[in-house]
């Protein structure tokens, strides 16, 4: 059983806040896949570009899902690589895939703004259509998971004793 929390240095530095998976021995299964629904919840509604937070649901969270051993806490080099040959659409499509298969009850999806977002075009393009490695380098990832998750940082604070 597990939740996500985002967490900061002694110094209160929130861009190097790290995401991570924490092992939370006082919470059972159910409410563990809760905290996670809402965790998740909130990523999918945030009022971003939606390749930024494709992006950052790489980076940040498949990436830990899909390699549990790892001791890195996000990888921008191993996201950029199951991006860069994808549109926007087909990765988005793969992380609910991903996510709702690890959620026992309920199942999420894009929120509005992700899904109004992907219809505009950007550059003579529509963003579903842009092929990630095509338009972006892996610094980007980096980027913009250190803002995404400077912006969570007021949203979400779990605390376990």
């Amino acid at each position: 059983m597990f939740t996500i929390a985002v967490d900061y240095d002694e110094k209160g530095n929130y861009e190097k806040a790290l995401d991570y998976f924490q092992k939370a021995a006082n919470l059972d299964h159910s409410s563990a896949q809760f905290y996670f629904k809402q965790f998740i919840h909130k990523i999918l509604n945030q009022k971003e570009k939606p390749y930024r937070t494709v992006g950052c649901c790489y980076t940040i969270i498949l990436f830990q899902l899909l390699n549990p051993h790892t001791k890195e806490l996000s990888s921008p080099a191993w996201a950029f690589e199951e991006l860069k040959d994808n549109t926007i659409q087909i990765s988005a499509d793969r992380f609910i895939d991903e996510i709702n298969g690890r959620i026992n009850f309920g199942k999420i999806s894009w929120g509005s703004y992700f899904q109004d977002a992907m219809e505009t075009e950007e550059h003579g393009e529509l963003i579903c259509n842009i092929i990630f490695g095509e338009r972006f380098k892996r610094k980007d990832l980096e980027n913009w998971s250190r803002r995404f998750r400077s912006k969570l940082k007021d949203e979400i604070c779990y605390e376990f004793n």
